[in-house]
């Protein structure tokens, strides 16, 4: 078995080496020739790539008394931290998102809002949130409709159209992070329409490398999820009834103060403060 060692500096895309085999007995010209071999191989190089995410929402309970203008929910964000545990450089990486937003109708249920990258230098992401687009390369997408939420607590880019984001990360050096901030913004109108207790939105992102001969991500891609768990509050109706015995209780207790007041003599004491002022 030959054990190589490569360097960190400067990458080989194949490994050449000649095996010569020597003997001290005497052997005949005609078996001289296959006494040496050359052999060939390429080289691909697995990079130690580490990617996470965090969002400050992972779960939110959608009010349904709110009024019609509060139809916008909380806007929120998710970080996507690419790191290269490595001893060499990255280049001509991909970090794909698919963010469910639109459901049966062209029901918007959450809206990607900015997406913007910092802590490295070559990090280009592109948004494609144009519901035609979308539905022409997501075809095979069985859309979700509000009425029919009860039968599944599941939303994913399977059950409605996903809003699609692309970064390019140029180069990524040895030890290097790279972070990527989305900011999307919940639709609160349309989980107050939709019939459902819990319900979990499954955003998907790919992290690959392009063409290339010397990078291989083993099997092609890495690929995560990250859940955000939404809620339905119930409305608790208040009966009318409630609310006169509330007016009604309140009353009572006041006048039942202002007699225990008058028991004590405190009306009389003020009344005879004042006649002795008059004097």
């Amino acid at each position: 078995m030959l054990e190589f060692e490569f360097s960190c500096t400067s990458l080989l895309s194949k490994v050449q080496m000649k095996l010569t085999v020597a003997s001290d007995s005497v052997e005949r010209e005609a078996t001289l020739g296959d006494n040496s071999v050359q052999l060939q191989t390429v080289v691909q190089y697995e990079p130690d790539l580490f990617i996470t995410s965090d969002s400050n929402l992972n779960r939110y309970e959608v009010h349904p008394t709110r009024t019609i203008s509060e139809a916008i929910g909380p806007e929120f964000y998710t970080h996507f931290r690419l790191q290269n545990l490595g001893c060499y450089s990255v280049s001509n990486l991909e970090l794909r998102l698919s963010l469910p937003s639109v459901a049966a109708g062209d029901r918007v249920f959450m809206a990607v809002t900015e997406v913007f990258s910092y802590n490295v230098t070559g990090v280009n992401c592109s948004v494609d949130s144009d519901v035609s687009q979308l539905k022409d390369r997501q075809r095979d997408v069985q859309p979700l409709h509000p009425e029919d939420m009860q039968q599944t607590d599941l939303l994913n880019c399977s059950r409605s159209w996903c809003v699609e984001v692309v970064c390019e990360v140029q180069q990524l050096h040895r030890g290097q992070t790279a972070l990527i901030r989305v900011s999307r913004r919940v639709h609160d109108n349309f989980f107050r329409q939709a019939k459902f207790k819990v319900v979990r939105i499954v955003s998907a992102y790919r992290l690959a490398a392009q063409e290339s001969n010397l990078v291989t991500l083993g099997s092609g891609a890495i690929w995560r999820e990250t859940v955000l768990e939404v809620l339905k509050g119930r409305a608790i109706p208040i009966s009318l009834w409630i609310l006169i015995g509330s007016i009604i209780g309140g009353l009572l207790l006041l006048a039942l103060i202002i007699f225990a007041m008058w028991k004590l003599g405190f009306f009389t004491r003020k009344q005879i403060k004042d006649e002795e002022l008059e004097d």
